[in-house]
């Protein structure tokens, strides 16, 4: 069965299945987590009959409702970089977050200038939570897994100097396709990077123009190189690997790629060329400064009037370890990124 389907077709099943169990008196002055607990072990009472199943959890208070591994696939360790489809819900069947773009055309959420790639988690280092970090332990590479998180696990361990703060207020079911287990995130990039240059531009890990940065001008009108302290406008479009567009100054592009917003101004960008691409470059990711991101001034000294290229770097020179993502449209964490680059003719 498609896996979509399938998922669809269990959410909507648990969805309608209606939470009682045998009923008891409810002690007003019961405490919250054991009020969570009361919840959640009515919805696994109601899925167990369901579905003929004995579910039981883990130490820490995890349901697997559901756990196709992969043979073979690799571990995932405590230091790991995981590429992660996934959506979540509520136990009534609200859907909280979803990266698939079915899922979210389905629910009429869905936004062309939103991002419906795999998210990239990583463990070890406080970015998610405890359940997440353990259920993403238990299974491997290749693996569907589906689990219901209880809220004490919704913090994090290094929160409040190493201890948790519960952040959901319910038990969330996180159902989660592993697609990719990484462990050095730098050479994933540069892997992916000169496949992608090499299929669509016939460029191979030999032609970077620097560590992490492949170059190529499509056309090169022959002008001379912009002296330093010159003014001059250029055009771009920024997109993933995968083909998502995060960003354009092209009013036609953004209409193309269904991310126009009649409140932006579609104008030419300006900078002021320097001697070096480091003058150029801004001293953050706030593209409200003067400067841009290293591998776009990087691209641009290598350009003059009337020149178009295209610049692929990874994200060392780009967003690095952060992003920019607002309200699920931009460039996720580590990602390499292209910039279509056009430099306008010099003024007479």
């Amino acid at each position: 069965m498609n896996r979509q389907i399938k998922i669809a077709a269990l959410l909507l099943s648990a969805a309608i299945i209606p939470v009682a169990v045998p009923s008891c008196a409810i002690d007003k002055d019961e405490s919250t987590e054991s009020r969570q607990r009361r919840v959640l072990e009515a919805y696994i009472y109601n899925y167990n009959k369901e579905h003929g199943t004995n579910l039981q959890p883990t130490e820490s208070g995890i349901y697997v409702l559901e756990h196709n591994q992969q043979p073979g696939g690799q571990i995932i360790s405590g230091e790991s970089y995981v590429y992660v489809h996934y959506e979540t819900q509520q136990l009534d069947g609200t859907y909280t977050y979803t990266t698939n773009k079915e899922t979210a055309q389905r629910l009429g959420t869905y936004s062309a200038s939103k991002y419906y790639g795999p998210t990239l988690m990583r463990l070890g280092n406080g970015s998610l939570t405890e359940g997440v970090e353990e259920v993403l332990k238990m299974t491997t590479q290749g693996s569907y897994i589906d689990a219901i998180i209880p809220p004490w696990l919704s913090g994090s361990k290094y929160d409040s100097y190493y201890g948790t703060t519960q952040q959901e207020t319910e038990s969330i079911r996180y159902m989660m396709n592993i697609r990719r287990v990484i462990s050095d995130i730098t050479q994933y990039q540069l892997d992916t990077m000169r496949i992608y240059m090499n299929k669509n531009y016939n460029m191979q890990e030999k032609d970077t123009l620097y560590t992490g940065m492949y170059f190529k001008k499509l056309v090169d009108a022959g002008q001379d190189t912009i002296v330093a302290d010159t003014e001059v406008k250029y055009r771009y479009i920024g997109k993933l690997l995968d083909g998502y567009v995060f960003d354009t100054n092209i009013a036609d592009s953004a209409k193309k790629f269904r991310i126009y917003d009649s409140s932006k101004s579609y104008d030419a960008a300006t900078i002021t060329y320097k001697s070096t691409y480091d003058e150029m470059t801004s001293s953050s990711s706030d593209e409200s400064s003067s400067g841009v991101i290293k591998g776009f001034a990087m691209a641009l000294k290598e350009m003059s009037y009337g020149d178009v290229a295209i610049a692929v770097f990874y994200s060392d020179l780009g967003y690095g370890a952060s992003g920019n993502m607002s309200s699920g449209a931009g460039v996720p964490a580590y990602q390499p990124i292209v910039f279509y680059i056009e430099i306008e003719e010099e003024d007479e």
